[in-house]
């Protein structure tokens, strides 16, 4: 059966050999930043891309990951237990935030 995210079809193959493989790669390789754009429930029905992000937490670079508002996974929130993870919540009301990020972003760069 083929994963259907409301109008959309999930094509599983590709999410596998490129999300997957690209998640691999960076957590595995000397990469400083990690960004992973939009974890929501189209990835989400990728076994193999739940167990790739579980694996975000270990890299010893830093880690910039998204998540569609409103999901509630537990790959991804995980994380947030962690000492040193910053969790922001970013909604239309509240786009400041962008800039916060952007300035926490920084200051871990230049610590690196």
């Amino acid at each position: 059966m083929v994963p259907r995210i409301g109008k959309y079809t999930v094509v599983t193959e590709d999410l596998e050999g490129i999300d997957v493989g690209a998640l691999k790669e960076a957590t595995e390789g000397p990469a400083k930043l990690v960004l992973v754009y939009e974890i929501g429930p189209m990835e989400m029905t990728s076994r193999a891309f739940r167990n790739a992000i579980t694996k975000l937490p270990s890299h010893k670079g830093i880690v910039i990951a998204t998540v569609k508002y409103g999901s509630h996974y537990p790959e991804p929130e995980r994380p947030s237990e962690i000492a040193g993870t910053v969790s922001l919540e970013v909604s239309r009301n509240n786009r400041e935030v962008m800039k916060k990020t952007t300035s926490i972003v920084n200051s871990w760069m230049e610590r690196r």
